[in-house]
């Protein structure tokens, strides 16, 4: 929708330096319209301020993030193999990715990891506390949109109507995906346990994030079933043969004629 030229990914990996680079990016042709970074809220009072930014993300259900986390973390050797899933949310580390589960998206949206990141201020126990949670709740809700990581496709189709993203644009396949965690994994009540305690201000977080996702979602996205309907349609079109842009495009204009969107 922006263009490959006029979009810029950026992650967490020796941030000092790649900001640098990224706030010498927004003087070149052709300039950044839009950004991905996995650094967090307030990396964007960092770069040139005389642009306008617009923020949306994702949020998981804490559970199954912390979950992830951990399989990703044996993944890439990042712990050690035997860790066990209680001895990594006890883990006792810096907020620095990727080692450090606990209440990691009110860390991100609240503004501490790029405080941590870029300017060393490593959070202890005692910063996680409400009024993080507070904060990562007012930075949250400026977000003109989010996305909820288990509705990923009516996530979609909340910010094609905020954004003006016709269905076509909204067509994706599944990359990035972990190898070690298994297809189902049952937690046991210790574990359970566990895991909410390390997250509790990022299960506060997530139970007003889809408060908000159902509110938004009703008030923007006209019949949620039929345009369902549609992007599944085109997305079937678009994992057979991504190159067939004028297809997409062509079936997209039909069927919002059939349904009358």
């Amino acid at each position: 929708w922006f263009g490959d030229t006029h979009v810029k990914h950026t992650n967490v990996f020796d941030p000092k330096p790649r900001l640098k680079r990224l706030q010498a990016r927004f003087s070149d042709d052709p300039p950044i319209r839009a950004l991905s970074t996995h650094i967090g809220y307030g990396l964007h009072e960092r770069l040139p301020g005389d642009l306008h930014y617009v923020h949306f993300t994702f949020l998981r259900d804490p559970v199954d993030r912390t979950i992830s986390h951990y399989y990703y973390a044996l993944d890439k050797g990042k712990i050690e193999e035997g860790t066990s899933l209680i001895d990594f949310c006890n883990m006792d580390a810096p907020a620095v990715f990727p080692i450090w589960p606990r209440n990691f998206q009110t860390v991100f949206l609240s503004g501490l990891r790029v405080r941590a990141l870029l300017d060393g201020e490593l959070p202890g126990p005692e910063d996680h506390a409400e009024a993080l949670l507070e904060q990562a709740i007012r930075n949250l809700d400026t977000f003109p949109a989010l996305g909820l990581v288990s509705r990923y496709e009516e996530s979609l189709l909340l910010f094609g109507h905020t954004f003006g993203w016709p269905l076509s644009a909204l067509c994706y396949v599944t990359v990035n995906k972990g190898t070690r965690r298994p297809r189902q994994v049952e937690l046991t009540d210790e574990e359970r346990e566990v895991v909410m305690r390390v997250n509790k201000l990022d299960f506060a977080l997530y139970q007003h994030a889809e408060r908000r996702f159902e509110r938004l979602l009703a008030e923007r996205v006209p019949d949620v079933p039929g345009q369902l309907r549609v992007l599944r349609r085109l997305n079937r079109a678009y994992r057979s043969a991504p190159h067939v842009a004028n297809k997409i495009i062509r079936t997209s204009t039909r069927m919002r004629r059939a349904l009358g969107a």
